[in-house]
């Protein structure tokens, strides 16, 4: 049975919300987490004078991996499903920066952490599985708590893509600026704890 494209392009957007957030808190966060713990981060600070670089340059490695596994899992779905990509490619190279890089910047919070990097791993596994199931959780009380739900980084994915992919017919625009604004957050969130990123782990001190 061919599903229908509206039900395809939905499918692909949530398993897209889980790829972007699994490379966020495996590459990202457990990424910078296992360089401090192996001194890499210290070495190469102490080399080029700051650690922007190789912060930057692990997000940037990051969204090129991140966007190849997106295009391949949406043209290997569109074959089996029978159904056309333009829209949707196009949706993957628009929503890379102003989505993935925002999450990126929020799971630099793993590695500000006091923990070690093996303790940590399975327990952001976890809640990224827990945050993209519960995507399409909503409230509806008529207060400010209906927005408590945009605070999930998968709801926040879900929602902007498909508006990015829709051009906003299908998304109020209420929800959209709500999504915005939890995303300028989370990059708030990840420059604060970029300054709070010790070259060391604590626990080695």
């Amino acid at each position: 049975m061919v599903a229908s494209y509206d039900s395809f392009s939905h499918a692909v957007i949530f398993f897209w919300s889980y790829m972007i957030l699994i490379t966020a808190a495996d590459g990202i966060g457990m990424g910078l987490l296992s360089m401090r713990d192996s001194n890499f981060l210290k070495m190469y600070t102490y080399i080029s004078g700051s650690k922007f670089p190789i912060v930057f340059g692990k997000i940037l490695s990051q969204l090129f991996f991140l966007w190849v596994n997106m295009v391949i899992l949406l043209l290997f779905s569109a074959i089996i499903h029978q159904q056309p990509v333009t829209s949707l490619l196009l949706t993957s190279i628009l929503i890379l920066i102003p989505i993935a890089i925002p999450m990126y910047f929020l799971f630099v919070i793993p590695a500000i952490l006091r923990v070690r990097a093996t303790s940590l791993g399975p327990l952001l596994t976890l809640g990224v599985i827990l945050l993209v199931n519960f995507s399409n959780v909503h409230m509806s009380t008529g207060t400010a708590l209906d927005y408590v739900v945009y605070l999930n980084p998968a709801t926040v994915i879900v929602t902007l893509s498909k508006s990015v992919h829709t051009f906003l017919v299908d998304a109020t625009i209420d929800i959209v600026w709500a999504s915005l604004i939890v995303l300028i957050i989370y990059f708030v969130i990840g420059i604060i704890s970029y300054q709070r990123l010790d070259i060391i782990s604590r626990e080695a001190r």
